[in-house]
């Protein structure tokens, strides 16, 4: 994060930006719901990056379907390269990670940005999962 912010509407440099990024392999099954769930947000994200690891099924193409940028690994590398190369390819001010397999609560991103710009000794902010996966 870079600046000194007074909370989500900013100040004179604007609203922090969010990039999504969704390190993904394999994970059609659930990944429709997942991407759903980030652009319903109430605190819209600057992009939504899906980093797929090699996958062999239809994943890429529901992101691109939803609107979503991908990123394509050659070959699968794990969820640590994928996160890695997301990072490198973002535009956003705040990173916010998510598994192909979660689904955010609609004001997910909203209440983490709020945490951040309200509180500049925070440098990192992390959920909790629902007891019951997509």
């Amino acid at each position: 994060m870079t600046g000194t912010r007074t909370g989500i509407s900013g100040t004179a440099s604007g609203p922090l930006t969010v990039s999504v990024v969704v390190p993904c392999y394999n994970a059609a099954r659930t990944l429709r719901a997942c991407l759903r769930s980030v652009l319903a947000q109430t605190y819209r994200p600057v992009e939504v990056l899906l980093v797929d690891d090699g996958s062999t099924d239809e994943s890429r193409e529901i992101a691109a379907e939803l609107g979503c940028r991908v990123l394509r690994q050659p070959e699968n590398r794990g969820v640590s390269a994928a996160r890695n190369a997301g990072v490198a390819a973002t535009r956003g001010e705040v990173v916010f990670f998510l598994d192909s397999d979660v689904a955010l609560a609609p004001d997910a991103l909203g209440n983490a940005v709020d945490i951040l710009a309200t509180n500049p000794a925070v440098g990192a902010v992390h959920g909790t999962y629902d007891t019951e996966p997509l």
